[in-house]
């Protein structure tokens, strides 16, 4: 996974984040966890569902490739893209 900010069509920060930090089912639930400590506003998501989301994100990851997850952009001509 990678996050990439630019400012005006010039690259400002890439932070590269390992796929396996962020599609494992061990570490979402974890943050989920850490998360319900802070807030009650975290939803309890079965752990059913977050092995089936995991899962689908790996096949998605095989088939497609790299994969834009998000794409912001300002008007000003800052952008955000987040992908796998």
């Amino acid at each position: 996974m990678k996050i990439q900010i630019t400012q005006h069509g010039n690259p400002v920060i890439t932070i590269p984040f390992p796929n396996w930090m962020v599609l494992n089912p061990v570490m979402i639930k974890l943050w989920l966890k850490t998360g319900q400590n802070y807030s009650d506003k975290v939803p309890n998501i079965p752990p059913e569902s977050i092995d089936a989301m995991c899962r689908e994100f790996r096949r998605i990851k095989q088939v497609h490739g790299a994969w834009e997850l998000v794409h912001v952009e300002s008007s000003d001509g800052d952008t955000v893209t987040i992908t796998i």
